[in-house]
């Protein structure tokens, strides 16, 4: 081979080394770690999931534990999963559209060789490399980038619409039990009452129609109870559904963790402007906002037009020597360029990504204005809970208690009478349960608007 060839071979591995690097960003590009990261996933596993033929029974869960099943449902509820890969697959997308293309090899050959005066043309090799114009390409991994955040966003709004079904299905399971156990507590109560009634009547002092009401009103209390147990049952499946599935519950969560969570609730504040700036859907589609408007610029990039370059080698057979170059391959560095003269298409490029960042901005007033309103809807609900549970754990609930054992003993004394009696149980029940009610209907409430304003996240670290 002459110096030429070597000459030429050196140029078309320089080339293909050149094509083959990372494109670099002409602009400060986000980093492609997100929010999402504090989840600490493990990557998704190949292929679809399977269960496996000698998989293990589900495992046992304390639902007490408020803290543990939140933690389990965020790590495998398939919602959380499924958003935790569309997310992945968002970020992957950046470097697929950053890169350079692909650099084109042409081979030819003459099947009659072309006779020059140095000698037949038997072949040519060509590489070519095209470089598009600067910012297009760091433009588009921007605005990949930026949708990756914004699913990043949707997986944290997941995980708090998650956590949100998980606390509620808590407290509603834990009151059901409550109300069972205070129910029981009524019975007792009743049989207390009966057999005072049936003293009084063994006496004379009691009509019969007193003893068959107290029965009858035994019988709806162990109605009532009936009921309140079997409403566990699927109370249980949607508290397991909203973990992910996989686990048994064996028990309902003991009342006391329920109303210690209720006591740690402090009345909800005028949060808007952390609901604004916090949110993870507004957040969302602020960050389609931004990348459309990348794709605005990127598409104004496109009436710039793009280099080709690139190397030609032909070979040369032996020729006559009576020429120096006889024989000698010939190289040919090229230069081209893109001609972008389809200025419609390019106009229609920029229209689509105005109104497709207009379409993302109007979508996001829209959600504040129902978010706003959600907001304010369950801070009512928080602080009437609240205001409800107080009156009846400090007030009421204490002088119902009172009035019945009032009752209770001015009964035994022929100084009540038995619907006396019968009012202040029916009355000591209500109150109880309503205090009950008001404790689940703040956790609940309290979980909705952990999901509409999520505590402000940490600063991000200098990039």
């Amino acid at each position: 081979m002459s110096s030429d060839s070597a000459l030429a071979a050196a140029l078309v591995l320089g080339l293909t080394a050149a094509c083959s690097g990372p494109a670099t960003s002409d602009r400060a590009l986000p980093a492609r770690a997100s929010s999402a990261d504090v989840l600490a996933a493990p990557a998704p596993a190949e292929g679809p999931e399977a269960p496996a033929a000698d998989a293990a029974p589900p495992a046992r869960v304390d639902s007490g534990d408020l803290d543990a099943l939140v933690a389990r449902a965020v790590a495998e509820h398939p919602a959380v999963v499924a958003a935790r890969h569309r997310w992945r697959a968002a970020l992957e997308r950046a470097p697929q559209v950053s890169k350079l293309p692909e650099p084109t090899l042409t081979l030819g050959a003459w099947p009659s060789p072309v006779e020059t005066r140095s000698g037949p043309m038997r072949g040519r090799l060509g590489l070519s490399q095209r470089l598009p114009w600067k910012g297009k390409l760091s433009l588009a991994e921007e605005a990949a980038l930026k949708r990756a955040e914004a699913e990043a966003q949707r997986l944290e709004a997941t995980v708090l619409a998650v956590e949100r079904d998980v606390r509620a299905a808590w407290a509603e399971l834990a009151w059901l039990r409550h109300a069972e156990e205070l129910n029981r507590l009524q019975l007792e109560l009743l049989s207390q009452v009966e057999a005072v009634t049936r003293s009084r009547y063994e006496t004379g002092r009691a009509h019969h129609a007193d003893l068959v009401r107290i029965q009858v009103e035994l019988g709806r209390t162990e109605d009532r109870i009936a009921e309140l147990v079997d409403a566990q049952r699927p109370a249980r499946e949607r508290l397991r559904s909203a973990i992910g599935g996989g686990a048994v519950l064996p028990d309902a969560p003991a009342w006391d963790a329920v109303a210690a969570r209720a006591a740690a609730i402090a009345p909800p504040g005028d949060d808007l402007a952390r609901l604004a700036a916090t949110n993870p859907d507004l957040r969302a589609l602020t960050l389609e906002a931004d990348a459309a408007a990348v794709d605005e610029d990127r598409a104004g990039l496109e009436r710039r037009p793009d280099f080709v370059v690139g190397a030609d080698w032909t070979v040369v057979g032996e020729g006559p020597s009576t020429f120096a170059d006889a024989g000698r391959d010939a190289l040919a560095v090229t230069m081209a360029l893109t001609l972008p003269i389809r200025g419609e298409a390019y106009d229609a490029a920029e229209h689509e990504a105005r109104a497709r960042r207009g379409d993302a901005l109007s979508r996001r007033r829209a959600l504040l204005l129902d978010l706003t309103t959600a907001w304010e809807e369950w801070s009512f609900r928080a602080r009437d809970a609240i205001r409800r549970w107080r009156l009846y754990e400090q007030a009421l609930v204490p002088k119902a208690d009172e009035a019945y054992s009032v009752a209770l003993s001015a009964y035994r004394t022929d100084e009540a009478t038995f619907q006396d009696v019968l009012d202040a149980a029916r009355v000591l029940l209500e109150f109880r349960l309503l205090e009950a009610r008001a404790a689940a209907d703040l956790v609940v409430a309290d979980a909705e608007l952990r999901r509409l304003a999520p505590e402000a996240p940490e600063a991000p670290a200098d990039r």
